[in-house]
């Protein structure tokens, strides 16, 4: 095995150091990346669960205020059947004050034990109106006693707009349905609501009811059968947060029914049949990240450049230095052969600034001449002295 040269050694402890610097700047590039992609993914995650609070919170305030109206509609609509009959004017001048402090509510109604709307704004009694075949009133007759009924998306009879229907039964003075109070909020209302959250360019905050269909969607998609009020077009994942009977989740959606992905949270309201999901797009919320992690890769990769450019340099100012001595090595040779042929001795004879002498050069004569080495006079002629003075004093 031949024996390592001096330059093949600091070749490769520079290429080892090299490797070496550029694995820890390679390796802590990739470490504040991680640590930003970590922090990023838990800002989405607080953010979409804050918004769904938050909504949680406001539709609930709502439902909140509702039902204590309903409630008393219902407490005097049972006193005034109590005493003989409705007394329909004080009832409708009840409901104006009340449809004006609640802008959010279209309008309240009272139905009787059949179905027909017997006391509210807009309504003509001779037009019959009739609620006997919504899911709201037939649940209501047959559980007089279930509190608070909150409906589907539904189609209005006298107002034609989407609405949802939050009713109370009325018992008569013998404890059987006697009819039913409701109030209406448009689902407008609810988009203009999720529209006050702001989710980036491609996010998105979605109300469905308890079997996910749609009832408003912010940003809408009017134009797309997901957006169709009703539909019921989601991703698997969420669709198995849901089925499984979660509370509340954040999961990275596959994509809805626009097919953007997303991480979303869902949350069930806690006062009405309702599920909110709130999302931020993965292109949005990744696009900050994207732009970081490519500023960190040109700065590795200007790190390795310039590494290996320095290197690169130093291997060659190595070897010009090596190419240099071993010209001068191969320069002092041919001087020491010829001077080995010469008559006496050659030989370069130095005084320095502080008055010592020395021998930078000598040729091999000067072993004969003086008895000394040329090693030994290199820095110090006082060897070469002390011969001239023994043969003077001879």
């Amino acid at each position: 095995m031949s024996k390592m040269t001096p330059f093949r050694r600091l070749r490769l402890l520079l290429i080892t150091g090299l490797a070496l610097s550029n694995g820890w700047v390679v390796f802590m590039t990739a470490q504040s990346l991680s640590r930003t992609w970590e922090q990023t993914r838990i800002r989405v995650e607080i953010q979409t669960q804050n918004v769904a609070n938050a909504i949680d919170q406001n539709v609930s305030a709502s439902i909140d205020k509702i039902d204590l109206v309903l409630q008393g509609f219902v407490d005097e609509a049972q006193a005034q059947l109590r005493r003989g009959g409705l007394d329909e004017d004080a009832l409708r001048s009840t409901m104006t004050r009340y449809e004006q402090r609640m802008p959010e509510v279209e309008y309240f109604r009272i139905t009787d034990r059949d179905g027909y709307v017997v006391v509210g704004n807009q309504v003509d009694k001779h037009e019959k109106v009739s609620a006997a075949d919504r899911d709201y009133f037939k649940a209501l007759r047959e559980q007089p006693d279930r509190g608070l009924y909150v409906s589907k998306p539904l189609a209005g009879k006298i107002i034609k707009i989407p609405m949802i229907v939050f009713a109370r039964a009325i018992k008569d003075p013998a404890g059987r349905f006697g009819g039913l109070v409701y109030g209406i909020i448009s689902v407008e209302h609810f988009r203009r609501l999720l529209s006050g959250f702001q989710m980036g360019p491609h996010g998105s905050v979605i109300l469905r009811d308890q079997d996910l269909g749609l009832i408003a969607r912010a940003p809408a998609i009017a134009d797309d059968p997901a957006g169709q009020i009703g539909n019921q077009q989601v991703s698997p994942e969420l669709r198995a947060g849901v089925v499984s009977g979660t509370q509340a989740a954040t999961i990275l959606n596959s994509g809805g029914g626009d097919g953007i992905q997303r991480t979303i949270t869902f949350h069930r309201l806690a006062r009405a049949p309702m599920i909110v999901i709130a999302g931020l797009a993965t292109q949005d919320y990744l696009e900050a990240w994207e732009q970081e992690r490519r500023r960190a890769l040109a700065v590795v990769l200007g790190f390795l450049g310039l590494s290996v450019l320095f290197a690169f340099l130093l291997l060659r100012m190595i070897r010009r230095g090596k190419a240099l001595e071993q010209a001068h090595e191969a320069s002092l040779n041919r001087l020491l052969k010829i001077a080995s042929r010469l008559p006496g001795m050659v030989f370069e004879f130095q005084r320095r600034p502080d008055g010592t002498f020395c021998f930078p050069f000598a040729s091999e004569a000067i072993r004969d001449i003086y008895q000394v080495a040329p090693e030994a006079v290199r820095d110090d002629a006082r060897p070469v002295f002390a011969r001239l003075l023994i043969s003077i004093w001879k």
